[in-house]
């Protein structure tokens, strides 16, 4: 397996990126054919804070030991070999979870979510998505247009090679959702869904719900209320 280097942007930090409860924002300056990931802050584009020893069970049934991270910029598993090489773990479409220092990664639909507690079959679980925006780029007397809102990168489907000829700003997005899985299947985090999957505690969540005015983006609101729900 070959070092990974992917062929994309030079990025240098513009400023400090600004970020809301569950949305971080950052404006980079991009040239071309540079790593993408040794540029921007770990805490943005992995899910845990470094490299750990992980255990990882495959859906056949087979598990063994790596020291990896989950990349969220394109929804890959990144490991370090014994020559120190950060290497693109291959079969990640064929990881079912990943044991790491007390959490759960587990995928469903090729997509990693962290799952925060779980409760029989359902688990409340954080979903984080990364999206760049490209701006304008102009041509000769052809204009290019901007790439639609924001588009996300991943270099499973996409030729990251992007040569803009000059440097050029570009703004970048991680966002951070809540929701609830089930039996291999994704719900947003609202009341209708917990309501689903507690339905002898319907009436409660609702009350629940209303006297302490739940925010479903918020972790500490959402915690409370599976909690609510779990309880006897």
């Amino acid at each position: 397996m070959k070092r990974i280097c992917f062929a994309f942007f030079a990025l240098f930090f513009s400023v400090s990126f600004l970020f809301a409860q569950n949305q971080f924002k950052g404006s980079v300056i991009a040239s071309n054919r540079e790593d993408l990931l040794s540029k921007l802050p770990s805490e943005i584009s992995y899910f845990m804070p470094e490299f750990t020893l992980s255990q990882i069970f495959y859906k056949n049934g087979t598990k063994f030991m790596a020291l990896l991270n989950i990349c969220v910029v394109d929804n890959s598993v990144r490991y370090i070999n014994e020559s120190g090489d950060t290497l693109l773990m291959a079969n990640a479409s064929d990881v079912n979870r990943i044991f790491a220092q007390g959490s759960v990664y587990k995928q469903i639909n090729g997509h990693f979510f962290q799952e925060l507690v779980a409760f029989g079959q359902t688990s409340l679980c954080e979903k984080r998505s990364f999206s760049l925006k490209e701006p304008e780029i102009s041509i000769g007397f052809a204009n290019i247009a901007p790439t639609s809102t924001a588009k996300s990168y991943n270099p499973e489907h996409e030729d990251l090679a992007r040569d803009y000829g000059k440097d050029m700003e570009i703004d970048y997005t991680m966002e951070i959702d809540y929701v609830l899985s089930h039996k291999d299947k994704i719900y947003p985090c609202k009341q209708s869904a917990f309501i689903k999957f507690f339905p002898e505690k319907k009436q409660q969540i609702k009350d629940f719900v209303k006297i302490n005015k739940i925010d479903f983006s918020n972790r500490d609101h959402v915690l409370s209320l599976f909690y609510m729900c779990t309880e006897k």
